[in-house]
């Protein structure tokens, strides 16, 4: 597996914190389970929004079980500011990080760009209905 570390910081003044990100290649390793310092490792495979143009709403993935999750975007942000939670997409066989970006007011999710995709939660199918 090869591995790229992104050592760019981005600073958001409006949620007050800094995100640092990696880019890799390869199968992914197991997710859903703590990494080292209790850090929780999902991969997101698929995406809601309302309509295209719109900002993504939840997005989701299966657990090594294959159990079904979903969380919303403000969820996900709120994972990654607390430092609990890290996403990733697997999108042409590159494995993305998620990270938290602002544009025009707005906090919203993306994926570090992979010099591909320039954002890979964008390739990700709809998600299924979850059984409530």
């Amino acid at each position: 597996m090869r591995s790229l570390l992104v050592l760019t910081a981005f600073v958001f003044p409006l949620l007050g914190t800094a995100t640092l990100g990696q880019v890799t290649t390869g199968a992914p390793e197991a997710t859903g389970e703590a990494q080292p310092g209790g850090l929780i490792e999902l991969q997101i495979s698929c995406m809601i929004r309302e309509h295209p143009s719109e900002a993504i709403t939840y997005v989701g993935g299966v657990l090594p079980d294959g159990t079904r999750w979903r969380k919303l975007r403000t969820g996900v942000i709120a994972d990654l500011i607390a430092g609990t939670h890290s996403f990733f997409t697997f999108v042409n066989d590159v494995r993305a990080f998620v990270e938290i970006k602002e544009s025009g007011g707005t906090v919203h999710i993306a994926t570090k760009p992979d010099h591909v995709i320039a954002n890979n939660l964008t390739e990700l199918p709809d998600c299924p209905d979850i059984e409530e």
